[in-house]
């Protein structure tokens, strides 16, 4: 994949939504297949909104859920994922970040590591460095369509 296309797609993912939360998801085992991967974000978007929304989540209109956004990096050596979550108000940030604390992640990835940050204008660019394939792109878009 060329630089130019790359940027084209990190500035598309920029622009999706006004993003909250850079995260950092590694596994910390080898190897982890691709659907594996996305097998475990879509489960970890359906636990957050399980936990923001009640157990009735999956019945909310598309827009009152939250937004997320991976690229995966290094699935043949070093699995892991850079992301960007919009969370539905009146959340934010720091319930994302409670419970990620609490063993949200390690659900999934029972070796694994995340890092969470604020959003800063750019993640996209460095969450898509060495994007070799669209495929490694993944949207809760993927996960809602009904």
């Amino acid at each position: 994949m060329t630089p130019d296309i790359r940027k084209a797609y990190a500035d598309t993912l920029e622009t999706q939504a006004q993003w909250q939360a850079a995260l950092t998801l590694v596994y910390n085992e080898w190897p982890v297949s691709m659907d594996r991967i996305k097998q475990d974000l879509r489960g970890l978007h359906r636990m957050v909104d399980q936990q923001l929304l009640g157990r009735r989540f999956h019945l909310r209109p598309i827009h009152e859920r939250s937004q997320m956004w991976a690229v995966v990096e290094k699935s043949d050596t070093y699995a892991h994922v850079h992301a960007a979550w919009k969370l539905p108000p009146p959340h934010d940030i720091s319930k994302l970040e409670a419970m990620l604390a609490g063993g949200l992640w390690l659900t999934f990835a029972p070796q694994g590591e995340y890092n969470i940050q604020e959003y800063k204008f750019g993640w996209s660019g460095y969450a898509t460095k060495s994007l070799q394939d669209t495929a490694d792109i993944i949207d809760s878009a993927d996960f809602l369509r009904r």
